[in-house]
């Protein structure tokens, strides 16, 4: 009987040692199995912020427009043509698939690259202009009076080729309003990049 009762302690503790071996694999899986999904979660959450342009605007265009450059040669309308690009870039952000550099940050890198904000502009300078602010185009133009006539020139520029997009050109007998000829002439440059839906064409 002695001998039943000492194989019966130790059939019953080779079984309790089974389950808590059994308990320790099971709870050592489940844990794994969280951290693998920890592991997991962050790459699907980090994926939308991996570009400029998250999931929900990946059909927008980025755009910076910069100071136009007064050709005219009179200072006199320095202040004007302030005004005017910010009417240019205002009628901009009345389209839905563009989104437009603010202000500040175009100063702020034309301050740190040491580029005057009417000084002369070429593809190159604003491709290079446009790859630190995160931009897809940049646009620049110029008015200058030629036979009594107020000419505005805009031009568009691809910043990942440096390539001009496309160019605009509108006139009128000086003075004019040179903040509808800015815009039109613009749209003109850009036309070739995004369709445009409101506002003057």
């Amino acid at each position: 009987m002695t001998a039943n009762i000492a194989m019966e302690r130790a059939r019953s503790s080779n079984l309790a040692q089974i389950w808590i071996l059994s308990s320790v694999v099971l709870l050592s899986a489940c844990s794994g199995a969280r951290a693998v999904e920890r592991d997991r979660a962050p790459t699907g959450a980090e994926q939308p912020n991996s570009g400029a342009i998250t999931k929900s605007n990946q059909h927008s265009l980025v755009i910076a427009v910069l100071p136009f450059r007064n050709n005219t040669g009179d200072d006199r309308l320095d202040g004007e043509i302030r005004t005017l690009t910010e009417a240019v870039s205002l009628d901009l952000l009345s389209e839905p698939r563009i989104i437009l550099v603010e202000r500040q940050r175009l100063d702020s890198v034309l301050s740190e690259i040491r580029l005057s904000a009417t000084g002369a502009v070429d593809p190159a300078t604003a491709a290079k202009v446009g790859r630190l602010l995160g931009a897809s185009v940049m646009v620049f133009g110029s008015i200058s009076i030629i036979d009594g006539e107020a000419v505005v020139t805009a031009r568009a520029v691809h910043v990942e080729t440096s390539e001009i997009a496309g160019g605009g050109v509108d006139r009128a007998t000086f003075p004019a309003n040179l903040e509808l000829l800015a815009k039109k002439a613009v749209r003109q440059a850009l036309s070739g990049t995004i369709s445009f839906h409101s506002g003057d064409n």
